[in-house]
């Protein structure tokens, strides 16, 4: 990464901090230089307004989550199977979580490579998903991010069931994505299923279910 990469980069985490401790509303581009320990001049100098400013971390903030992923499937060493790639999403996007950690707590600024907490998730996903509900712009980074998400989730349910009509595996991931989106919102909510269960242990189960009731030994009867 070159000097002026890293720059832009640090850029970002100062916004995720911001908007983290402060929301939206609150992240101003003083604050953004305060965070980054830089001056206004820099932010300026990679983003012309607030809105690009917002759109480029909202754009590495899902990003984190795919190099997440990738990263846990190369700690396999090998060419990992379809349920290994299921559960790397899950856990990813299920961090083991508490309520504690969607409150607007003091979050530090991220060093270069520091993953995101689950915390740090809570905060930045209720923050920059309502910007995609009010703004197009913002609405297709994200409409981007679930394409990507969806593709290969249905990747993985058309390998682990590969008699299944063409386009089960893609009705299967988009009811995995939105599972998943649902049960963040609950999470940041404090609302825990019955049971105490984890929602990543729920996922699972969802996956388990679907891939029993739709293989060929059960369709076969």
């Amino acid at each position: 990464m070159s000097k002026d990469e890293g720059r832009r980069a640090a850029t970002i985490r100062a916004v995720w901090a911001a908007v983290a401790r402060h929301g939206i509303e609150g992240t101003t581009i003083d604050r953004v230089a305060e965070f980054g320990g830089f001056s206004k001049g820099v932010v300026h100098y990679y983003f012309a307004s607030k809105k690009e400013l917002l759109l480029a971390a909202l754009e590495a903030f899902l990003a984190a989550y795919d190099a997440e992923i990738l990263d846990a499937l190369a700690g396999l060493g090998r060419q990992p199977t379809a349920k290994e790639a299921l559960e790397a999403i899950v856990v990813s996007t299920l961090p083991h979580f508490s309520p504690q950690d969607g409150e607007a707590a003091e979050l530090p600024l991220l060093a270069a490579g520091e993953p995101l907490s689950p915390r740090y998730k809570a905060r930045l996903f209720v923050q920059f998903f309502p910007l995609a509900m009010n703004d197009r712009d913002f609405a297709a980074v994200v409409k981007k991010a679930y394409g990507r998400e969806g593709a290969d989730i249905a990747a993985c349910f058309a390998a682990l069931l590969p008699a299944a009509p063409r386009e089960l595996p893609s009705a299967l991931a988009a009811s995995l994505v939105a599972l998943i989106d649902g049960f963040s919102l609950h999470r940041i909510l404090g609302y825990a299923p019955a049971g105490d269960v984890d929602h990543a242990e729920l996922a699972r189960r969802y996956i388990a279910a679907v891939l029993a009731a739709n293989s060929p030994e059960r369709n076969s009867k």
